[in-house]
């Protein structure tokens, strides 16, 4: 079994190679100002999917808000445990599992995951394969070097060529078995790895944002490390204003925007990266290339659906202008792409919103 092949690696440690400042944050009004007798309250969590969450929510009360945001942190556990490939759990068949096992035969899974994979492989198709789960030899290369370089900077280097291309014979979606009947997922390939980083998030909003319409809950806002979900308004109706700073210029000015009951969701140069002299090398990674994008340096998107809004971020950051028009234009997304110079290009409803 050749190095891309080894089972049972260790989880390594991303601490440190993220930027301080997130890209696309909320500007809420300061203090609690009442929204027909409800109060403004906000939790944060920072265990789940490896980065800030933040449920901003109008409640009748803090008990009640408690209430509402402990079942939210549940579920983005608990969808955070299903969505893990470095850490198995005995009481799940999880992403981990399935990278461990699934080469040896069909391994069963839950209908929430299987539904996930089932949309990946869905989303796949639709980008022209930009958007590739099976990805992941590829991307433990570039988790690996960012990493070492998180450590000893003056060592920082991208993955030996001839490592990627390697890594690379072994990412072919065609090999992922699912037999959504039986619940089974199988690889054809033993040296399979699934990474789901480009979907989870966005999936694991979706089901928060329904568990939360169960529960009664119509004004909140739910950020996930710069990936905003947000029902209802703010007081007197107003809608919930969102910043999106320049990756490469935090001192440019912030685009600002309004939003009410959908979802804004950006892909960038500025998370998970590291520098060779000036070379940023950043996790967005081209399946076709094997290398970081190079066509934008930011993209936004904004749907009702985060699930979709999210696949779609890393999708259209790795298409061409043309593609990435059109698969916009199927989807109905208002997308802003940030050029690496730091033009913007948008559809044609975006700078409406701006």
């Amino acid at each position: 079994m050749s190095a891309i092949c080894k089972r049972g690696r260790k989880r390594t440690d991303r601490r440190g190679i993220r930027t301080a400042a997130l890209f696309l944050c909320v500007l809420l009004l300061s203090g609690c100002a009442g929204c027909g007798g409800m109060q403004r309250y906000s939790a944060t969590f920072i265990d789940v999917f490896d980065t800030v969450t933040t449920f901003t929510a109008y409640a009748g009360s803090r008990s009640e808000f408690d209430a509402l945001a402990e079942r939210v942190h549940g579920f983005l556990r608990e969808e955070h445990r299903r969505f893990d490939i470095y850490r198995e759990y005995a009481d799940m068949t999880n992403l981990c599992t399935l990278n461990q096992l699934a080469w040896e035969g069909p391994v069963s899974v839950d209908r929430e995951l299987m539904e996930l994979l089932l949309f990946s492989r869905e989303m796949y198709g639709s980008s022209g394969g930009k958007l590739n789960i099976a990805l992941g030899p590829v991307l433990l290369l570039w988790e690996t070097a960012r990493t070492k370089a998180a450590e000893d900077p003056a060592s920082a280097a991208p993955p030996d060529p001839s490592a990627l291309a390697e890594a690379a014979e072994h990412c072919r979606m065609e090999d992922l078995i699912l037999d959504p009947e039986a619940g089974t997922v199988r690889f054809a390939d033993p040296c399979m790895r699934l990474d789901v980083g480009a979907v989870a998030k966005g999936w694991a909003q979706a089901g928060a944002m329904e568990l939360l319409q169960t529960l009664g809950c119509e004004n909140y806002l739910l950020n996930m490390g710069g990936s905003v979900c947000c029902r209802g308004c703010k007081p007197g109706g107003e809608a919930w204003s969102i910043g999106l700073e320049d990756p490469l210029d935090k001192a440019k000015p912030m685009r600002t925007f309004s939003m009410t009951d959908s979802c804004a969701v950006t892909s960038g140069v500025d998370q998970r990266y590291f520098l060779v002299g000036e070379t940023r090398y950043h996790h967005l990674i081209d399946p076709d290339t094997g290398l970081p994008g190079r066509l934008y340096s930011q993209v936004t998107v904004l749907l009702p659906d985060p699930a979709m809004a999210d696949a779609l971020s890393t999708a259209l950051f790795l298409l061409d202008r043309e593609a990435g028009l059109s698969l916009a234009e199927e989807a109905k997304a208002q997308v802003l792409w940030i050029c690496p110079y730091g033009d913007g290009v948008s559809t044609e409803g975006f700078p409406d919103l701006v």
